[in-house]
């Protein structure tokens, strides 16, 4: 029988005498030797393609190694063929199990191997990807564009779309959530419809259900959080018991540690914030070289802001119920300027900076701190004074205590500035911003006592003249 393809060859050389019916035995003529070679070399190419039957893969007979070749040809593969395990085609696949991953891949299934699930998960949704045990596993999956990579990933996900989750349980419990992006173990575990959270780390935002636009960046960040929306927390354990504390921004290791309350604040700093309960919309940014760090001690205080290392409790000022107060401060956490909710301005260090010269820091019913001069340099439309002695008979020198606390024990003494006001001297007066008269510009007064002494002092000559 002509031999027309290389399975009918024979492995013992002696046995081949012909090829395609072309003598090749002893004594052969020259000619069939090259028409033999020619023969041959259209067979390997038959061998290649697979014209006749010849399986170009090699032994195919269900294990690795076997030397019995195949009957079949793999040209095309269909459901049919793919989970009839008689099939010719199905039995020309049978390499080292390959036909159960086969079987799965063609008819839209996830293959199993080693007990790794690899495919597109539940529901075979054609933009999904699952790789993991359990990965994207809802039965009835109808989510979009999901990746689920890890055991228990994105494990009970039914209609939620366009996920990413990595880790072993990472977003296992979400359903109907959209726009999640769960990176570590058991990230946003909990999660079931809150969308547009991004939990990157153990346990980040693990607790979270329903909060939605949250950012979570650290081992254990925001894990508490439930319903919360609009948070940012980046580092370990920041923002870790906040519950549904919304829009808080925490950057540094467990800055906002212990924040449950209305939210809306923005700790910057390893152990910023750390014992800040109920407090909210406060703004602390710094830290100490100890873990006081920017509003360490503060607990229930609203709308403080502090710079610096100040721990909310330092350097004799206490702050930790307080609210509306604004500190600077060292990197050491010594305050160097605040200001009460007074609202009232402290600098300690002006009042130890001390000198002889005379005063000449103004300041405006608007908070306006200003220097003040003399120079003519600084000074324009400079008139001769027309206010003298007629004027200053006009006011009552009064003495008199002050209503604020800190000052009640001293005497004072100088004018009221209503009564300067009602003299007609309103150039000396400073006003509120109603218009109503509020200071008195003491220092521009000196031209009113001068321009009297020299009235006096005239009177006096012309006295003197008249009486020698």
């Amino acid at each position: 029988m002509p031999k027309v393809k290389i399975s009918e060859y024979s492995a013992t050389a002696n046995s081949n005498t012909d090829v395609a019916s072309i003598n090749i035995d002893e004594g052969c003529a020259p000619s069939g030797i090259n028409n033999a070679i020619r023969a041959v070399m259209g067979h390997l190419k038959d061998f290649q393609q697979g014209t006749y039957g010849d399986p170009f893969n090699g032994p195919v007979n269900g294990t690795l190694g076997a030397t019995t070749a195949s009957t079949a040809v793999v040209t095309t593969l269909n459901s049919t063929d793919a989970t009839d395990a008689s099939s010719t085609t199905a039995a020309a696949m049978k390499t080292a199990g390959g036909l159960a991953v086969a079987k799965k891949m063609f008819v839209g299934l996830d293959a199993n191997i080693y007990g790794l699930t690899v495919g597109r998960g539940a529901g075979a949704v054609a933009t999904n990807t699952a790789l993991g045990a359990s990965a994207l596993a809802s039965g009835s999956q109808t989510g979009i564009q999901n990746t689920a990579v890890g055991s228990g990933a994105f494990a009970l996900n039914t209609s939620g779309n366009y996920g990413v989750a990595v880790g072993y349980d990472a977003l296992a419990a979400n359903t109907t959530g959209s726009g999640n992006t769960a990176t570590g173990r058991r990230a946003l575990f909990n999660n079931t419809t809150g969308s547009d959270n991004h939990a990157f780390g153990f346990n980040a935002l693990f607790t979270n259900t329903t909060g939605a636009s949250n950012t979570a960046i650290g081992s254990n960040a925001l894990q508490a959080n439930t319903t919360a929306s609009n948070n940012t927390a980046v580092g370990y354990q920041a923002g870790y018991s906040g519950t549904t504390s919304a829009g808080n921004t925490f950057l540094g290791n467990s800055a906002g540690y212990s924040n449950t309350g209305n939210g809306y604040n923005t700790f910057v700093g390893r152990n910023a914030g750390y014992s800040v309960t109920s407090g909210y919309g406060n703004t602390f940014v710094g830290c100490s070289y100890s873990n006081q760090s920017a509003g360490f001690y503060v607990t229930t205080g609203n709308n403080n802001t502090i710079l610096g290392g100040y721990s909310g409790n330092q350097g004799g000022l206490d702050i930790r119920t307080a609210s509306n107060y604004v500190v600077l401060s060292d990197g050491d956490g010594n305050p160097r300027l605040w200001v009460t909710n007074g609202p009232f301005l402290f600098c300690p260090a002006v009042y130890a900076d001390t000198a002889v010269a005379s005063a000449n820091v103004g300041i405006l019913s608007t908070g306006e701190i200003y220097r003040t001069t003399s120079s003519l340099k600084y000074k324009t439309n400079v008139l001769d004074a027309t206010h003298g002695l007629a004027d200053v008979m006009k006011l009552r020198p009064v003495t008199y205590k002050s209503k604020r606390e800190s000052e009640n024990n001293f005497t004072y003494g100088g004018l009221i500035a209503e009564e300067v006001h009602e003299a007609g001297l309103t150039e000396f007066v400073q006003y509120a911003e109603d218009g109503s008269p509020d200071a008195l510009h003491y220092s521009n007064m000196v031209s009113l006592a001068f321009k009297a002494i020299q009235e006096l002092k005239a009177e006096f000559d012309a006295y003197k003249a008249t009486h020698p």
